[in-house]
């Protein structure tokens, strides 16, 4: 990892600070040839000999080591390279509206719900059996709304929102909530069964305030929903703008009647 960061001394320690997604943080600061460096590097090792990463390196003039603008684009830059995502062994992404003809539930998803437009599919099954797939609808803001069918290898679902086979699933919804989120912290806010849709099909669902690590991050309130339906697991997950706290979005109400309205066969 120090080929990264050439001006680190041989004899300097290389501290790496672990992150809650499995990758390592590491930073360094210094002054060579009349200028300020600042390296910044995110990296985890798959193997003894495979490196994933990305770095950023600063340079500034040396009189601008303590400029307070300065330090807040170095703050800027850390907290975006900590963000970042790595794809590797992800399934590929697919817009074709194919995708919205899932015939595992005979179900044909339309290109818009709620005022959320259909982005791209996922295909987990191709590559690990029982995760089925995932649409991703976006709005003009950018927020997103994952819509997951899978079965999980169960060979019978039991229909309903409380089922012992739903709560197992959103446990598991949760350990991936807190992966994904890290290192910002997602706190359970409320835990409910409501209903959605003309035939007020009920959801299980959980909403969360997710708080960054810094003291100037914003804080967002996400939510899961969960319900058995047509012989499958239906999960949503729901990611608003940074900054957007109301316990209940209007943009997932409304995405969540027309889904309930979708699946009312």
């Amino acid at each position: 990892m120090r080929f990264f960061m050439p001006d680190l001394p041989d004899e300097a320690p290389l501290r790496l600070f672990p992150l809650a997604n499995g990758f390592n943080l590491a930073s360094y600061g210094c002054i060579r040839d009349g200028e300020y460096r600042a390296y910044c590097l995110l990296a985890q090792f798959l193997d003894e000999d495979t490196l994933v990463g990305t770095a950023v390196e600063l340079t500034a003039p040396e009189e601008w080591e303590d400029d307070p603008l300065l330090i807040g684009f170095q703050h800027f830059l850390r907290a975006s390279i900590r963000h970042a995502h790595c794809s590797l062994g992800e399934p590929r992404m697919n817009s074709s509206r194919a995708w919205l003809n899932v015939e595992k539930i005979g179900v044909h998803f339309p290109s818009e719900l709620g005022a959320m437009k259909f982005d791209f599919a996922s295909d987990y099954e191709s590559s690990q059996e029982g995760q089925g797939i995932s649409l991703r609808y976006l709005d003009d803001g950018r927020r997103k709304a994952d819509i997951y069918i899978y079965d999980d290898l169960e060979e019978l679902i039991e229909p309903g929102a409380e089922t012992d086979q739903v709560l197992a699933q959103m446990e598991s919804a949760m350990l991936e909530l807190e992966r994904a989120c890290g290192p910002a912290v997602a706190e359970l806010l409320s835990e409910t069964v409501a209903p959605y849709g003309r035939e007020e099909i009920a959801f299980l669902e959980r909403r969360f305030l997710v708080v960054g690590p810094e003291p100037d991050d914003s804080e967002t309130v996400t939510a899961i929903l969960l319900a058995a339906r047509l012989g499958a697991f239906i999960k949503v997950r729901f990611s608003p703008l940074p900054g957007e706290s109301q316990p209940k979005h209007p943009r997932l109400e409304a995405l969540m009647n027309d889904l309930a309205d979708v699946l009312s066969i």
